[in-house]
Parts: structure tokens; sequence; C-alpha cells
């Protein structure tokens, strides 16, 4: 399944925890994968929560922890969110009714 790679404008440096080791990770790019069936009911789950129906797709289709996309900047966020929708097909038309 092929996906879009974004470059993050704002890397994140995080911190990764086994045991008693510590190490830290640079991210400076998100991989989204396409959407499956699955990850269109999140819509409905967040119907009406825009931000939070964004943030949730973002984490599906990236596989990143919700505490990274948490530290995401608002830039890359929106940037992210759009690429998100360019996945998501839009509604069917509708006619006018009588």
């Amino acid at each position: 399944m092929t996906g879009q790679v974004y470059q993050l404008r704002y890397p994140l440096t995080i911190k990764l925890r086994s045991g008693a080791d510590e190490r830290e990770e640079r991210i400076e790019s998100v991989t989204l994968r396409r959407p499956t069936a699955r990850d269109m009911r999140l819509i409905d789950d967040f119907a009406g929560r825009p931000m939070a129906m964004t943030l949730a797709m973002i984490q599906a289709l990236s596989g990143l922890e919700p505490h990274v996309v948490d530290r995401l900047d608002a830039e890359d966020m929106t940037a992210l969110g759009e690429l998100v929708g360019d996945f998501i097909p839009d509604g069917q038309e509708t006619g006018e009714t009588d």
C-alpha cells in the first residue's frame, strides 16, 4: 500500500525508554499510509470534532504514538491534516429534492 512522506518543518526529538536504557530519536519525516475502511470509521467516531478526527487520523495512518502526535508543531500538523484530507474521497453529490 503506497503512502505519502512529509518532511517536518519542525523536527522532533523524543526520548525512548527500554527498561533502564534511555535514548533519543529524532523524527524528521512522517509517512502516512493510505487509509483502510477501518480507518475511515474514525470520521464517524469524531463527527463534529474535526481537530480530534484529524489528530486521530494522523496517528492511525502514521503509526506514531499519541504523545508524539501531540508534540507536532501546529504548522506540521496542519500540513499532515491536509494530506489526510487528500486521502478521503469527497461525499457523493446529491441532486435537488422536491
